[in-house]
């Protein structure tokens, strides 16, 4: 699971007990699973708008 810049403050708070920091994010993947369809490859795409774009000087 990735590590959101959101989830950061909480999980640097559960960095000295891995056992705990994995629970923790299990926990928020089991929740997110049933609202996010995975896709073919097993990743779960969040839908919210993205903009890309590129600079050029």
């Amino acid at each position: 699971m990735g590590e959101g810049e959101e989830l950061l403050p909480f999980l640097n708070a559960l960095e000295a007990d891995e056992e705990k920091k994995q629970a923790f994010q299990g926990e928020i993947l089991e929740g997110i699973k049933g609202k996010y369809s995975r896709q073919v490859n097993g990743e779960i795409m969040f839908r919210f708008k993205r903009l890309f774009f590129t600079a050029k000087k």
